[in-house]
């Protein structure tokens, strides 16, 4: 669905640096082109309209050799979302203190429907919020390029940060 969706398309378009390789444009901040793929299910999982789609075989191996975690709530108000971020936080900072690498996913929460299903499947206590992926890094990832902050905040308001 993410493949054909103009909206998530330029979206990403956006959060990405394309720094090098086929797609730069030359940005100097923004997720690293490194993390996107041609091939399935890209590093940071995020999409491109000619990333091909995994048959249901290749995605249960993959599936089965990672580790995930669901965030559910109650319910989902303001509250809620706050309460399962919070969680995902701190579980994320436990997981760097045992050299684990993570990734938050939520694209598929926002599909309709898909949250209910989800639940209904797993049966899970509540509405998952977050799907965090977690283990040991097969390599070191390169850090993703960031902003001097003077060009973030360049009326001098980011009151003493550097």
């Amino acid at each position: 669905m993410f493949r054909a969706d103009p909206a998530y398309q330029q979206e990403r378009d956006v959060w990405t640096a394309h720094t090098f390789g086929p797609h730069a444009l030359g940005a100097v901040d923004g997720i690293p082109e490194g993390a996107l793929s041609c091939e399935f299910l890209p590093a940071a999982g995020l999409v491109r309209r000619d990333t091909p789609v995994p048959d249901d075989a290749h995605l249960a191996t993959r599936l089965a050799g990672e580790s995930l975690l669901v965030f559910c709530t109650e319910g989902d108000n303001r509250r809620d979302h706050l309460g399962a971020g919070v969680a995902l936080e701190r579980t994320w900072l436990q997981a760097t203190v045992h050299a684990l690498a993570g990734s938050v996913i939520t694209q598929p929460l926002h599909l309709l429907g898909f949250r209910e299903l989800l639940a209904e499947r797993l049966e899970l206590p509540g509405l998952p919020q977050a799907i965090f992926r977690f283990g040991h890094p097969a390599a070191p990832a390169t850090p993703s390029p960031r902003l001097p902050l003077g060009e973030l905040f360049p009326d001098g308001s980011a009151g003493g940060l550097s």
